[in-house]
Parts: structure tokens; C-alpha cells; sequence
């Protein structure tokens, strides 16, 4: 359970989902900490919102997210929980033949380890550094992965899809293990919600379809998922499963 003397860390929280659980959850507990590389946006949040500390890195890259976490950890002296929301999306098929010019291109090997690196790595990272300071100071925390509907696969997501995967079975696995020292693992699967990620990735077509295909006509508002986050925060029989939160959604 997190009170008023809990440290929360938030990846990818400048932004969409992060940023509405750090709202929702900040005048609950002792300290938020944001670690996002979303400079604009971190710039706008330390502008409107002075009680949550900011970090400006990419989680992809571990020496700096290490420092990061390292940082906040020293300041607070303990991390209770820990939301992995930094995530990208690269929304291209493995092979595609272009319409108009008929010329033949494929999902990039560039494209596909940014994306493994940052969604994947990332969440490995900042978690193996969480949990042992977790297991170091008897912290009985939680891990919160969040994943997407996506991860049963979809059409142009194949290192989107395959990192979400990764991640459920992640979650999976670490409950069981990290069970024995009293922290909590599980996950969120949002489906289609309505953040800059899919709306600068997918075409407004590709939006609209998925739209109709959800039996609520909608995509999710960022605050709802932040409200299951919260919930499994401070649910604590919640622990190795998937909440699945996509308007009745199916791939």
C-alpha cells in the first residue's frame, strides 16, 4: 500500500499516461520522480509543477538512467514503486510496397532495435536497478510494466508488438521471483488511448478504424489508465497479471 511516505518513479512521465499518474498520485505520497528525455515538455512540467523531480534522460541508455535512478534514490532514500510508461512506436509492416510508386521497403534494422532498445532495455534497466535497491532496504514495493493490447500483435508493430510481449512475460517472470522478497510485479495492457504516441505514429485512418473496432467508440482517456495504474499501486493481492484496460478492444 503507498502512503504519504512513498517515493514513486515514473518513467516516461513527462508526457500522456506518465504525466497523468504523476498528477493523480502526487499529493498522496512523498515524492514523484519523473525520468522522461522529452525536454520540452519536463521544461513545461518544472514550469507548472515544482514538487515533482525531474530527470532529462533516455532510458536506453543505461549509464544515465542508472545515474538517474541512483539520484532520486539517495534523495528519498528509498524507492517504493516503480511505473515503466516510457515506451516509442514505430508503425511500419516488415515489407511494404508502396501504392504509388511500387517500390518495395522494409521495417529498418534501425527502426527495430530503437525501438527493442528503448521499450524493452529500458524497462529491464530501470527495473534491475529498482528492485535491488528495493530487496537492499527491505522495500515490500511494486513494479508496474506497462504494456499494450498490442502485444498480441498487430499489423505494422512488429517491434512494438514483440516489446509489449517481451515485457507481459517480464512481468510474468518477475512476480514469481521477486515475490520472496515481499514486491509486488504486474501490468497494465492499455488499449487505443487518445496520447501524442499513436496520434504522430498511425494515420488518422489507421486511428479511426481502430476507433469503431472498440465496442465503446472511443479511444481511452490518459487519466483512466493512470486510475488502473493507481489501482494496482494500491491493490496489493494485485500482483503477476495484466490488467487489460482497452474499452473491450481485440486484436
Amino acid at each position: 500500500m503507498i502512503d504519504k511516505n512513498s517515493n514513486i518513479l515514473i518513467t516516461g512521465g513527462a508526457g500522456g499516461i506518465g504525466y497523468e499518474l504523476a498528477r493523480t498520485i502526487n499529493d498522496k505520497v512523498r515524492s514523484v520522480g519523473i525520468i522522461d528525455n522529452n525536454s520540452e515538455k519536463l521544461n513545461k512540467i518544472n514550469d507548472s509543477d515544482s514538487n515533482l523531480t525531474l530527470y532529462d534522460v533516455d532510458i536506453s541508455n543505461y549509464d544515465n538512467l542508472k545515474n538517474a535512478i541512483d539520484d532520486f534514490y539517495i534523495k528519498n532514500g528509498k524507492i517504493d514503486c516503480l511505473v515503466n510508461c516510457a515506451a516509442i512506436l514505430v508503425d511500419k509492416p516488415l515489407i511494404s510496397i508502396s501504392t504509388e510508386t511500387k517500390s518495395l521497403s522494409r521495417l529498418s534494422i534501425e527502426s527495430w532495435d530503437k525501438v527493442i532498445k528503448t521499450n524493452l532495455y529500458g524497462t529491464y534497466y530501470a527495473s534491475i536497478e529498482v528492485a535491488e535497491k528495493m530487496v537492499r532496504t527491505r522495500t515490500k514495493g511494486v513494479i508496474i510494466n506497462v504494456g499494450s493490447i498490442s502485444s498480441a500483435g498487430n499489423i505494422g508493430q512488429s517491434s512494438y508488438a514483440a516489446s509489449k510481449g517481451a515485457i507481459n512475460a517480464l512481468t510474468v517472470t518477475w512476480a514469481q521471483e521477486l515475490s520472496a522478497f515481499g514486491i509486488r510485479v504486474a501490468g497494465i495492457a492499455p488499449g487505443m488511448t487518445n496520447t501524442p504516441m499513436p496520434l504522430n505514429a498511425m494515420k488518422k485512418n489507421q486511428l479511426e478504424t481502430w476507433v469503431k473496432k472498440t465496442p465503446l467508440k472511443r479511444m481511452a482517456l490518459p487519466v483512466e489508465i493512470a486510475d488502473g495504474i493507481d489501482f494496482i499501486i494500491n491493490n496489493d493481492y494485485f500482483c503477476g497479471r495484466i490488467l487489460e484496460l482497452d474499452g473491450g478492444l481485440r486484436m
